[in-house]
């Protein structure tokens, strides 16, 4: 069923989001350690953690959908 494919696409999104959203804090963490000034590497993991929060966003929008377009056939099928 196509439906539980957008499902278990969006859930694998958003679990690759959590994961690089932990790298890239880990990164933010390690540049304010070193030194007070913010570095080439903490602006490219403060960027990356943008976008990678605009992917989850994304994500967890086709989630929802995709779990409207279910409870629709649930509805329909009732």
């Amino acid at each position: 069923m196509q439906i539980n494919n957008a499902m278990q696409t969006a859930l694998q999104g958003l679990q690759n989001s959590q994961k690089q959203l932990n790298e890239q804090a880990s990164t933010i963490a390690r540049g304010v350690e070193r030194d007070q000034s913010p570095g080439d590497e903490t602006s490219e993991a403060l960027v990356k953690v943008k976008s990678t929060s605009n992917t989850a966003q994304a994500n967890a929008r086709v989630l929802k959908s995709a779990d409207e377009m279910l409870g629709n056939l649930l509805d329909i099928q009732a």
